[in-house]
């Protein structure tokens, strides 16, 4: 059976699987929410997650009606194409950003057009740019994965009030920073928020993201969204996530304190490090550092060019870390 040509092109998201390392690659928090329940799985569960999604209302003070909740942010994005993204249609995004954007850009045969960024995003530029090309959907990861920049929220807005198209802000990692633009959208109705459970919440084995938009964008994902997408069990995990806020809220402070002190440890080893307002700091070294790392036992996520990313962890991971590093920059050098 033929491949549809343009899946031809894509290459399929790995990955990488090592034992006994110290992972910190793929932004997951190190903290486990810890959450145990027990629920009957003879029936389906709900379809609309309507428990978990009143309570995740009252949480950002929204209206129940406004969220779409499923598996994973990465489920949100597919579905906002699905309902959104025609043939042909232009999709506007930075350069350097999340990959799954240009992935589904392809799958739904949509052109994805970037505005390029090594660290800053130049929303003069992707302005500028939204207007000449006139795109169906601007993506946007804010705080940006893998660099960590944050663009401001009057930035954001200066892109609201000059097009008309879908904006969404992935706001995967907001809860490390400040500048959400969730009291923004009674003022923009094309104005798409994604969230996750994944990563300052510490449920990333549990897969559970959301949207919040306007009704009557939430009305229209919600027909091609396929039955039963978020199982009970991680139903059930976000409830008490949920239920434990307050727990969620310390291990953030832990996680911001420690991306303070790694992020001084870099700048006095001479490590062009860029200011992060996630939950991982984007670097700079030589290609050959991360098998140094590995073989030091400690995973860390590289992107080609002597550009990589490292999950802030908890005190003795990041201790580990940086202790490999030191050893590595020495037998490199």
């Amino acid at each position: 059976m033929k491949t549809k040509m343009n899946i031809e092109s894509l290459v399929p998201y790995e990955v990488m699987t090592y034992k006994n390392v110290i992972r910190l690659d793929a932004n997951e928090s190190a903290y486990n929410m810890d959450v145990n329940i027990f629920k009957s799985l003879n029936r389906y569960p709900d379809d609309r997650a309507s428990e978990l999604k009143n309570k995740l209302a009252d949480y950002l003070k929204v209206f129940p009606s406004e969220l779409v909740i499923g598996n994973g942010s990465s489920e949100m994005i597919e579905l906002l194409f699905r309902t959104f993204i025609e043939k042909g249609d232009k999709v506007l995004g930075f350069e350097n950003s999340f990959s799954m954007y240009k992935v589904f850009s392809t799958i739904y045969e949509a052109d994805y057009i970037t505005v390029s960024n090594d660290y800053v995003m130049d929303m003069d530029e992707l302005i500028r740019t939204a207007i000449y090309e006139q795109p169906k959907m601007i993506m946007i990861c804010n705080p940006n994965n893998p660099t960590g920049y944050l663009i401001s929220k009057c930035d954001i807005e200066r892109l609201l009030k000059m097009y008309d198209g879908l904006v969404v802000v992935d706001e995967a990692y907001i809860e490390f920073s400040e500048g959400s633009m969730l009291n923004r959208l009674d003022t923009y109705d094309n104005l798409v928020i994604l969230r996750t459970f994944s990563k300052a919440w510490g449920l990333a084995g549990a897969r559970v993201g959301y949207m919040i938009a306007s009704e009557n964008i939430v009305s229209s994902v919600l027909k091609v969204k396929a039955p039963y997408n978020l199982n009970a069990l991680s139903q059930q995990a976000a409830l008490y996530a949920l239920d434990n806020k307050e727990t969620m809220a310390e291990n953030v402070r832990a996680i911001i304190l420690e991306r303070e002190i790694m992020e001084r440890t870099l700048d006095q080893l001479d490590i062009k490090a860029y200011k992060s307002s996630a939950n991982f700091i984007y670097f700079k070294g030589q290609d050959d550092l991360y098998e140094a790392l590995l073989k030091k036992g400690v995973l860390v996520r590289f992107f080609g060019a002597g550009r990589f990313r490292v999950t802030i962890g908890k005190k003795e991971e990041n201790e580990s870390f940086v202790k490999a590093l030191k050893e590595a920059l020495v037998e490199i050098n």
